[in-house]
Formats: structure tokens, C-alpha cells, sequence
């Protein structure tokens, strides 16, 4: 009685034990519990070995589905031999089966509570099944999004993906009846579905392929034709985005910089860039989502260059405008200019002359450039008449009439006039061809350099000199000129109001006919 009573409680005990939810195990925890199944299905305990060993499986599956990958690889290690056992085990519980089958009482007519059918049933499937089969129908799930979004590379491999994971439970469950489940059978139905889906997907996505590379055919010589022109002109158009000029023509040859400047030919490549945005956009998003319409990849940066290629030649425009209008207002300042020397005034309007016609190459659609040459050329007949009227009044002035000495007025001019005519800024010059013909004494002796006490180091004596040049002559022209003859410089206390002349200071100037020279 007692015997029977320990024999009982330890059976309860090992049930209780067998049905308590295990602790979450590890690879040599599994690897355990196989050879321990092993060993009771050896010693012919079936069912205590089939309990073991499925815990042994049920643990495996926590950790494949698990996070950590060292101990995935080792239980991995146990899987062939889990397979052998349960390989084996399941024959023996067949045999088991079929033999309990065998031996056992018919039922009594009428008795059909206890029919063989029922025994024939496969056993419900174990819980940690359940994530097995939910993985199929994500698997589907997914492949279906794919095919929606057109993402249909990814379709496949989810249906595929599908494929195995039915493989996988069909051999892990298969005593459970894995492959009549109706998940599997709902599946496996599904599948071609989803197939054909895919194929039609994959033959819209080839044809919308073969659209858009005839569309790249047609798009490709623009892209082409805009890296051609840009490569020709590389560094000019480099210059354009660093250096948008404005030019301040106050000279000349700065205006003539600025033709050349000008003067760059673009058509070629402002044509090239009108076909391209045309084609593909103006700014970096539209010409990205062009691109990509396309089927194109943007290697040469196109996005980013060519907004910065408009406005700089649009800058270039303006630049262009405003050195045109710098022009003008250069023209304007020399025809209102007041008080210049004759000569220097006359200059100045033939040199504005000049740039207003350099101007109208610059900008021919400035209408100012167009005009203003005719009030330059109005401007410059008034004042020649003016200057000419002037000029004929003009007279050569004569010594002072009470020079106070030392010297003698006559004398001193005749060491001035030898002064100059052998200075290599006036008479010796062969470049400017000076012939020096009169000087007349116009004041008295002044003090020219002082030291800082005060004392005199040299003296000037104010002079006039009257010149001529060749250009001068053929219009019977002279020009008359204030200066200060100076002394050479002396110690404090004795310096001398006397030749030799050794330098000049240069005052005011005026034009005057060469016969009143000559003949004074």
C-alpha cells in the first residue's frame, strides 16, 4: 500500500514538473535534454522520453528566434542529433500506437464514445508552433506591400521567404498533422495568387523599363550637348560665377577691357542650357526629379551647376547694362565739367568720344549711348570756338616795368631761357619736341626753401615762358606758361638772388598765338 502510494506521488510529481512552464534555456541546457531522451527511449520509457525531448525542441526554437547569435550557433550543434532521436522516437511511438491498437478491446455495440477514428486524430499542436505558422502569412503579408508599392524584387523573396518557412513547419510539425493545417492549406492557395500578381507586376515594370530607356534616348543628347558647351568654354563660364564685373570707365583703355570682356561669345552654351531646362528644369529639385523620371543618375552634377550657370549669365546681362550706364554718366560728367585747361578739356571730350562708340558695342540697346556723341560733338565745337576766341585774345606778356634787382630783367630771362631750353623735361626732351621761344620776368625775387629757423636756402624768380611743338605750329599755336625759376641751394644766410637756375616750380597756362610770340 505504501509502495503504491510513493509510486503514485512521484508519477504526479513528474507530471506537475513536466507541465510547469520552464525557465528560458540555453544551448547546453538543450543539448542535455536530447541525450536524455535519447537515453529514456533506450531504457523503452517512450513517453517520458517524447515530454524531454519536446522540451529539448521547444527550447531550441526560443533560441533560433532569440537575439543571441553565440548561442544560436550552439545549439545549432545539437539540431542533427535532436532530428536522429526524434527520427527514432517516432517510430517507436507509432509502433506503440498501432500495437495499443491492436491488443485493445472493440467497443461494445452501440458504444460509439470510443471510436478508432478518434484515436487516429494527430495531438493538438504545441504552443511555441503558434510564431511558426504566423510567420507564413507575414511572409505573404509582405510579399503583397511589395507588389503594391512596385517594390517587386522584394515580392519575390518575401514569396520565397514564405515558401521555406512552410517547408520548415511541415517537417517540425508533421506528426501534428502540420500539412492539413488550415493555415499551411490557406497558404498554399494563396501562393500562386500572389505569383501571378508578381509576374504581372514584373512585365508592367519591364515594359515601363523599355518606355523609359526609349525616353533616355531622347533626353541623352541634351545632356550631352549642355556638357559639350559647358567643357568648351570651361574657364570663361568658371569666370562668370566668381567675378560678375561692373567696369568704371573713367579711362579709356579700361572701357576697352571691358569690350573684351564683353565680347565672350556664350550663344553656344545659352543655347545648350535653353534645351536643357526646357527638357529637365531650372532648379535642383525639378532637375533631380527629372533625372529620376529618366531612370538617370545625375554624374555629372548638373543639378547643382546649372541654376548657378542662369544666374550667372543673368548677372552678366546686368553687368553688362550697368558698365553701359557707367558709360554714360562718364559722358555726362565731361560734357558738364567747368574750368579744365583747354587742352585737357578738349582731350577729355574726344577720349569720352571714343568710349561712348566702344559703349554701344558694349550694350546696343542703350539708347544714351546712341545720343550723347552728338552732344560731346556739340560741346566740343562750342568750345573750340570759345577756346579760338580766347586763344586770338590772348597776348604774351613783357617784363615788369619795376623789377627792383638784383640783376637786370633782361638778363635774368636770358639765363632762364638757357635753363630750359637745355632741361631734358623741356628743350632736350625728344619726345615731346619742345622749342622754347621767350621768357619775360614777372615779379620780384622771393624766397623759395627755408630751414626750420626760418632762414633762407634759396630764392625763385617768377617768370613767363612761352613754348611751341610741332602739332602747335601747324595751327600757329603757342602756349604760354607761369613758372619760378629757382636758385641752387645755399647754408643759412647765404643764399643768392642770382642764376644759375637749377629748378622750376610750375604755375598756370594758357594758349596763345605763335605770331604774338614771335613777333613780340
Amino acid at each position: 500500500m505504501k509502495k503504491t502510494l510513493v509510486t503514485k506521488l512521484g508519477a504526479v510529481l513528474t507530471v506537475v514538473l513536466l507541465a510547469a512552464p520552464a525557465a528560458a534555456m540555453d544551448a547546453k541546457e538543450v543539448g542535455s535534454l536530447v541525450y536524455k531522451a535519447e537515453r529514456l527511449s533506450m531504457s523503452g520509457k517512450i513517453q517520458e522520453a517524447d515530454e524531454t525531448l519536446k522540451q529539448a525542441e521547444k527550447g531550441m526554437e526560443e533560441i533560433l528566434q532569440g537575439n543571441d547569435e553565440q548561442e544560436k550557433t550552439k545549439v545549432k550543434r545539437s539540431e542533427s542529433k535532436m532530428k536522429y532521436v526524434r527520427k527514432q522516437l517516432d517510430r517507436k511511438l507509432a509502433r506503440s500506437s498501432r500495437k495499443s491498437s491492436t491488443v485493445s478491446k472493440p467497443p461494445e455495440s452501440g458504444d460509439s464514445g470510443s471510436s478508432s477514428s478518434g484515436n487516429d486524430s494527430p495531438p493538438p499542436l504545441p504552443d511555441h508552433a503558434a510564431p511558426q505558422f504566423k510567420k507564413i502569412g507575414e511572409y505573404l503579408d509582405r510579399a503583397k506591400g511589395y507588389i503594391d508599392t512596385g517594390e517587386i524584387s522584394y515580392a519575390k523573396d518575401s514569396i520565397n521567404a514564405a515558401k521555406r518557412q512552410i517547408q520548415t513547419v511541415e517537417r517540425s510539425y508533421g506528426r501534428y498533422g502540420a500539412k492539413d493545417h488550415p493555415d499551411i492549406l490557406a497558404a498554399k492557395k494563396r501562393i500562386p495568387e500572389l505569383e501571378a500578381m508578381f509576374a504581372g507586376a514584373e512585365a508592367r515594370k519591364a515594359k515601363e523599363a523599355a518606355e523609359a530607356a526609349a525616353e533616355q534616348e531622347k533626353v541623352m543628347p541634351v545632356i550631352d550637348q549642355m556638357v559639350a558647351a559647358y567643357e568648351k568654354q570651361k574657364s570663361q563660364i568658371n569666370l562668370l560665377n566668381k567675378n560678375p564685373r561692373v567696369f568704371m570707365p573713367a579711362r579709356l583703355d579700361n572701357v576697352k577691357n571691358a569690350l573684351d570682356y564683353y565680347s565672350v561669345d556664350y550663344s553656344g552654351f545659352e543655347a545648350a542650357l535653353r534645351t536643357f531646362t526646357e527638357t529637365f528644369g531650372k532648379d535642383q529639385e525639378s532637375i533631380n526629379t527629372a533625372f529620376k523620371k529618366y531612370g538617370l543618375i545625375d554624374k555629372e552634377g548638373l543639378s547643382m551647376y546649372v541654376p548657378g550657370w542662369i544666374k550667372s549669365l543673368s548677372d552678366h546681362q546686368e553687368s553688362r547694362k550697368a558698365s553701359a550706364e557707367n558709360i554714360v554718366k562718364s559722358a555726362k560728367e565731361a560734357i558738364e565739367r567747368k574750368g579744365m585747361i583747354a587742352d585737357y578739356k578738349l582731350k577729355l571730350l574726344n577720349e569720352q568720344k571714343e568710349i561712348l562708340k566702344i559703349g554701344r558695342q558694349i550694350d546696343p540697346e542703350n539708347q544714351e549711348l546712341n545720343q550723347l556723341p552728338a552732344g560731346i560733338d556739340d560741346e566740343i565745337a562750342a568750345f573750340k570756338k570759345q577756346n579760338q576766341e580766347k586763344i586770338d585774345r590772348a597776348e604774351f606778356k613783357g617784363h615788369i616795368s619795376d623789377f627792383s634787382g638784383p640783376g637786370d630783367v633782361k638778363s635774368l630771362a636770358g639765363a632762364a631761357l638757357e635753363f630750359f631750353r637745355n632741361s631734358p623735361n623741356w628743350g632736350t626732351n625728344k619726345d615731346r619736341k619742345i622749342e622754347i621761344l621767350k621768357v619775360t620776368v614777372q615779379g620780384q625775387w622771393r624766397p623759395a626753401e627755408k630751414n626750420f629757423l626760418g632762414y633762407i636756402l634759396s630764392y625763385r624768380l617768377p617768370i613767363l615762358l612761352a613754348y611751341t611743338t610741332p602739332e602747335y605750329r601747324k595751327d600757329n599755336l603757342a602756349k604760354a606758361i607761369e613758372l619760378s625759376a629757382l636758385t641752387d641751394k645755399f647754408s643759412p644766410g647765404e643764399a643768392k638772388k642770382q642764376p644759375p637756375f637749377v629748378n622750376y616750380w610750375v604755375g598756370d597756362s594758357y594758349l596763345m598765338r605763335l605770331d604774338k610770340v614771335e613777333n613780340f
